[in-house]
């Protein structure tokens, strides 16, 4: 019963990390599908390929942070001109990944995608802490 009381604990003391992790995890599923999809089967290049993706995974995110994270309603377009502003880091991040060692030292586009996610993922979500939410 005790482990049970600290962990609400802390989950009340980190829900909003907790919560945009959560998200987060559901927005890069989307990110790799939409990448996957669009590399592997329409043959489009990495970086087209995940620029798509990582724009349906930012308004994903975005709305999915407004509503059940966040719930702030103010000032929406400038939180997601912030938000998608962050998200542009992490575009700019996982494109180089994929230009840097898939385009230039030939690594499969499909390993350096998933490898490029946590370091995309934790420098978006410090960004979003400190500068959307």
């Amino acid at each position: 019963m005790k482990i049970l009381e600290i962990g609400k604990e802390l989950f009340a003391q980190h829900k909003n990390a907790v919560l945009y992790f959560v998200i987060g995890l559901n927005a890069s599923a989307i990110d790799l599908v939409v990448y996957l999809v669009l590399f592997n089967i329409v043959s489009w290049s990495a970086v087209v390929s995940t620029t798509i993706s990582v724009s349906a995974a930012t308004v994903f995110g975005f709305i999915m942070n407004i509503i059940f994270n966040f719930k702030v309603y103010d000032k929406l377009f400038f939180r997601f001109l912030s938000y998608s502003s962050v998200s542009g880091v992490g575009l700019l991040l996982s494109a180089g990944f994929l230009y840097y060692f898939h385009n230039r030292a030939g690594f499969d586009g499909n390993l350096v995608k998933v490898a490029s996610l946590p370091v995309v993922f934790l420098t978006q979500y410090l960004l979003n802490k400190t500068i959307s939410f």
